[in-house]
């Protein structure tokens, strides 16, 4: 099965590494695909969080991209045309903050849908 996650983060990099952490605990006890596409629209930039999020994760695939904000949904649809991204390829789509926690049996439990 493969999952896209596009996440959202707007100055958020502590929540950022909270919500990494959640999914990297829950991704490893299932076998899932997991694409993680995070836009970061963040007016300060921190180089060092960054550099720790695009390489946080060996249990699944981090994609960033930095923009300007555009809004919510209109920076998912910019990194979706700009990047020819194609969503067919995925059985699962996640809209996420980064300010939330995946429990630890949501792609376990995603597997029985």
């Amino acid at each position: 099965m493969k999952v896209a996650i596009f996440s959202v983060c707007h100055n958020s990099y502590n929540e950022s590494f909270k919500f990494l952490e959640s999914v990297d605990r829950s991704i490893r006890y299932s076998n899932i695909w997991l694409d993680l596409y995070f836009i970061d629209n963040s007016s300060n930039e921190c180089k060092e969080s960054i550099e720790k999020i695009k390489t946080y994760s060996s249990n699944f695939n981090i994609f960033y991209f930095k923009i300007n904000n555009l809004g919510y949904f209109p920076s998912i649809n910019f990194i979706l045309e700009k990047n020819n991204i194609s969503l067919e390829e995925y059985q699962y789509l996640c809209i996420t903050n980064v300010d939330l926690s995946i429990s630890k049996s949501f792609f376990k439990n995603l597997l029985l849908i």
